[in-house]
Order: C-alpha cells, then structure tokens, then sequence
C-alpha cells in the first residue's frame, strides 16, 4: 500500500523519515554535549531549543501529508464505518511510521560507533560529530520518540481541520465558497519582519569578535541576532496569505479578461491553502540569500558545521515538500472549474496560459520582499 502511493505522498514520507534521522541526530548529540560539559545548561539548553526549528518543519511536513488524503477517499472511509476518531487514529499512523523508521536507524547507527565516536563503514571511516561514549538508553529512547510523537499529533490535528472544512464547504452536498484570507495579514506581517529585523540589528551590536573580524559560532548562536531572523521569518509566513490574496486582487483589478479573470480570482481563492507554505518557502529564500550575500563578502560569519548544516538541510527540505503539497492540494481544489472550462468548450491553451500568469504574478508580488529581506538581514554581519 505505501508503495503504490501517490509520488507526492512517497516524497513527503521520505522527508518524514529524512527528518526524523536529522533531528533524532541534533538532539543525541546535544545530550551528549551536556553529558560532556556539565558546568554550562545555558549553551546545552540553547543547543536543544534550536532544535525546534527543523522540529516544527517536521511537524508542517506530517500536516501536509495529512492533508493529501483526497476528500473522496475520506467519505469512502466513512462509508466504510471509520469514524472520525479512527480516520485521525489512520493519519496519526501514517505519519508517525517513517519517523518510527528514521529513529530506528539514528539508534542503530549510534550502536554501531566505537569507542572513538567513529562510525565504522565497510573500508571507509566516516567522521561524524556523535558522541564518543555511550548514552544514556532512557534520554536516548525519549529524544527519539520526539518527532515520531510530534509528527502524529500534527497529522491527526490536521486531519481534523480538514474534515471540518469540509463539512463546512459541502453542506446539504452543496460546495459552499472558501473563505478568502484577512487583508489585515500583509501589514501584521510587515511590521514583524521590521521588528525581528530591529532585534537582528541590535543583537548584533554586542556579538564578540576574534582574530581577522570573524564572529565566534557559539556568541552567534547564543546572540538575539538569530531571534531576531526568526521573527523576521515568522513574519514572513504570517503575511504569505494576505500578500497572495494582494496579488490576486490586482491581477483580477480593473476590467479583467478570461486570462487574468480566471488567475486572480484562483489565487484569492486558494491564498488561505497556499499562502503561510509560499510564505515559509519564501523566507528560506531570505535566509539563503542572506548568507550568501556575507559569505561573499569576506570572513564575517563562519561557514556552518555538520550539525548546522544538517538542520538548515532539514528546513529547507521540509517547507519546500510543504509547499509543493500545498500546490498539489490547491490544484485538486481547482479540477471543478477546470471541467466547467472545458464543458463551456475553452482550449486547452487557456489553462496553460492561466497557470503561467499566475505564478508570474506571485513570483512579481513575492519576490521582492524575499530580496529585501535577504539583504536587510545579511546587514548587521557586514
């Protein structure tokens, strides 16, 4: 059954599984550098607490695979006698399995280590940064639990809203018109974005410097600097819907033909479904462009180790797997206009011509918040 799937649900499980090995190894080996330094719960608890990032992207992945399940596949489960309890039960188990599977191997892989720390591959000596002594085997079982535990109370969340909305927009067999995202989003989101940008600024004032202006890995991590970028990012997400909504009112604007009619009044319609994933996407594209702007510039920030890399692979991944769902789903919304078009005799031309102006449209409406913000944010390390 898994492997007769859809491949966008195939995917999203690989993410899960992906996820849950990353972020089972950032939280072993953060165990294991409070194990190691004992006499510093400050850094240790600041090392766990970032952990939570590439955690809440797992959590938005389990949610969107949730989400792929099609409306009539749920009124077949219905039908078939699976109550409400049970259909959150069903997805709660299909998310939480390949994380099950990506901790396994995470635990397998630490049982495989030497006393060096070195994990022991056949002809080759990997140096991996895990710990070089044995955990603790009830906080190692409980760290992994983590994200399988997470991942299915998301998944089951978001089964739940979706059977709501669902009632809500099919009432009497009727489908009723989907609620259009708040217009007050984009300004919220605005003003958070300039606040974490503010924060960024002022963390960066106190941040240390050592040899040849190189900013210490650890201040940096330990600084309101990446608070501040967090808030920006939030920001971000939080104004995905409404600068969606933006868009598609400006496209429809005016006296609109079928082309920009049919675009505009899709994205508003669908900028509830896409809007916070573009928006989340959109600020992994500030932070790319932020470290690539102070990495060009000189020595100013370090470039990230293992483990650093190893999250910033796990959210990238993540939002992107998120987004694409989030496409996927606005997609499906959209088959019934399309067989309307198609009853009414359109060319199949329009459709094309229809899809491409509208991601030209959100890529003219999203991108120039994502350049401003990647530049604003790569200031305070210049």
């Amino acid at each position: 059954m898994t492997f007769t799937a859809r491949p966008l649900t195939l995917l999203l499980r690989l993410l899960l599984l992906c996820a849950s090995a990353g972020i089972g190894l950032l939280l072993l080996a953060t165990l294991a550098h409070a194990l190691d330094r004992p006499a510093r719960p400050v850094d240790s608890t600041v090392r766990l607490l970032w952990c939570l990032v590439p955690l809440a992207v797992a959590a938005q992945v389990a949610a969107a695979l949730a989400r792929t399940v099609p409306h009539e596949a749920r009124q077949g489960l219905v039908s078939a006698g699976v109550g409400p309890v049970r259909l959150r039960w069903l997805a709660a188990f299909a998310a939480g399995m390949p994380c099950l599977l990506g901790s396994a191997l995470v635990f397998l892989t630490f049982a495989g280590l030497d006393d060096a720390g070195v994990l022991a591959l056949p002809g080759v000596q990997a140096e991996l940064p895990l710990p070089g002594r044995p955990l603790p085997l009830p906080a190692t079982f409980t760290l992994l639990s983590t994200v399988p535990l997470v991942a299915a109370c998301a998944a089951a969340v978001a089964t739940a809203r979706a059977s709501r909305e669902e009632a809500r927009n099919h009432t009497h067999g009727e489908p009723r018109p989907e609620r259009h995202a708040p217009r007050s989003v984009p300004a919220w989101g605005g003003a958070l974005v300039m606040c974490g940008l503010a924060v960024a600024s002022y963390g960066a004032r106190a941040l240390p410097h050592g040899g040849q202006d190189t900013v210490r890995a650890d201040a940096l991590v330990a600084s309101p600097l990446p608070v501040g970028w967090l808030m920006a990012a939030a920001g971000m997400v939080l104004a995905g819907p409404g600068l969606a909504h933006l868009c598609g009112r400006l496209l429809a604007g005016g006296r609109p033909g079928p082309v920009r009619l049919l675009s505009g009044r899709g994205i508003q319609r669908e900028a509830h479904c896409v809007g916070r994933p573009l928006g989340a996407l959109c600020a992994v594209g500030a932070a790319l462009l932020a470290f690539t702007r102070v990495r060009s510039t000189g020595d100013a920030a370090p470039l990230p180790g293992p483990l650093v890399a190893t999250a910033v692979a796990l959210v990238v991944c993540g939002v992107a797997g998120a987004a694409l769902a989030a496409l996927a789903r606005a997609r499906r919304t959209r088959e019934p206009a399309q067989e309307i078009l198609v009853r009414l005799g359109a060319p199949h031309r329009l459709r094309r011509i229809t899809a491409f102006v509208r991601a030209a449209a959100l890529s003219a409406v999203l991108v120039p918040p994502v350049v401003v913000t990647g530049q604003l944010a790569a200031l305070p390390l210049l």
